[in-house]
C-alpha cells in the first residue's frame, strides 16, 4: 500500500493511511475487531479528512483491499456523498467459504493430509452456516456445541472454545464476514 499510497500523492491526490487496530500506534485489539468495527473505523476517517479545510470531502474516494474492499462497499451503501470506491482483490465467494478454504489451504500446507483437510472444510462449512442462520447468539452457540458434539473425530477443548468465541461475536457483526 505504501508503492500506491506514494504514487497517488505524487500524482496531487491526499491519501490517508491508517494502521489496523493494536498496529503501531494504533490501539484496539485486531483478533477481537469485527468487520462493523472496521467500517467504524473508516467512517471516523472520512469524517477526519471532511473536517480538514485543506480536504475537499466532496471527491472522497476509498481504496480497500480485500475485506477492506468489501468495508468501502459497505460504506459506499451507507454514504451516497463518496465519490467512489476502489475495490482491490474483494471477496468473489461468500465469506464463509473463503474462510473454510483458506482453512483447508492452510492445512494442506502445513502437511495435512488432504482427506483430513477435506473433512475439516466440511465441518468448518457447517459451523459457519449454523452461525450465520442462527436468529440470535444463543442459538448460534447452541448449534455449534451440538455439531461439535456429534464431530468425528471429537473436536478437543481448544477447538470448541475457538468457535464458540466466533459464535459470540455480536450477530449483526457476524454476517458481513460470512
Amino acid at each position: 500500500m505504501l508503492v500506491l499510497a506514494d504514487a497517488l500523492t505524487r500524482q496531487g491526490y491526499a491519501v490517508l493511511r491508517y494502521d489496523k487496530r493494536g498496529v503501531g500506534k494504533s490501539s484496539g485489539d485486531y483478533a477481537a475487531a469485527t468487520t462493523m468495527d472496521f467500517i467504524s473505523d473508516a467512517r471516523a476517517a472520512i469524517a477526519y479528512l471532511r473536517s480538514r479545510p485543506d480536504i475537499d470531502g466532496a471527491r472522497l474516494t476509498l481504496i480497500g483491499h480485500s475485506e477492506g474492499a468489501t468495508i468501502g462497499a459497505l460504506l459506499a451503501a451507507d454514504d451516497p456523498t463518496l465519490a467512489g470506491v476502489v475495490m482491490m482483490a474483494g471477496f468473489a465467494e461468500p465469506g464463509s467459504l473463503l474462510v473454510a478454504e483458506q482453512i483447508r489451504r492452510m492445512d494442506v500446507a502445513n502437511g495435512k493430509p488432504p482427506a483430513e483437510a477435506a473433512q475439516t472444510y466440511g465441518l468448518n462449512m457447517k459451523l459457519l452456516d449454523a452461525i450465520a442462520t442462527a436468529k440470535d447468539q444463543s442459538q448460534a452457540e447452541a448449534r455449534v456445541v451440538k455439531i461439535l458434539a456429534a464431530a468425528n473425530p471429537a473436536a478437543d477443548e481448544a477447538e470448541v472454545h475457538q468457535t464458540l468465541l466466533f459464535a459470540r461475536l455480536p450477530h449483526d457483526a457476524v454476517h458481513p464476514r460470512l
